[in-house]
């Protein structure tokens, strides 16, 4: 049997060589085809309206313009960063930040979520032999 690279979670330490079959094969392209689609860019006017979403949940005294302003702002600074992402990047600040997040910190949160992701899609598709595996995992 051919010899593979396995995900595990403790990140990279103990892959072991296993034989993978059609069936592990068929839903790692499927795992692969949906980590692809979700590195696509937001839409811009998405990108606002969860902004404007994220600012409800803090009290601010801003003028609607100045609002709108800041938004324009942060989604030119946030431009790149894929629907689903996004999301996530808002509700986490929603939920963990005590005030309205500044770039960065959207920034740093995407980041996060975004080294996962993206060593998980690597890790996918060394499996599927359309990336080689770096020098330490073979």
């Amino acid at each position: 049997p051919k010899q593979w690279l396995v995900w595990t979670e403790d990140r990279g330490r103990g892959w072991r060589m296993v034989p993978i079959s059609s069936d592990d094969s068929r839903f790692l392209r499927v795992v692969e085809e949906r980590l692809a689609q979700r590195q696509a860019p937001a839409d811009r006017v998405l990108v606002i309206g969860l902004l404007a979403r994220l600012a409800n949940h803090f009290r601010a005294d801003r003028p609607a313009d100045s609002w709108q302003m800041l938004f324009e702002d942060y989604a030119a600074d946030l431009a790149g960063i894929s629907e689903p992402h996004m999301r996530e990047v808002i509700d986490g600040a929603r939920r963990e930040s005590p005030w309205f997040p500044k770039v960065a910190d959207l920034i740093e949160r995407w980041q996060t979520i975004q080294r996962v992701e993206g060593e998980r899609h690597r890790r996918a598709r060394v499996l599927l032999e359309l990336e080689t595996p770096k020098p330490w995992e073979a």
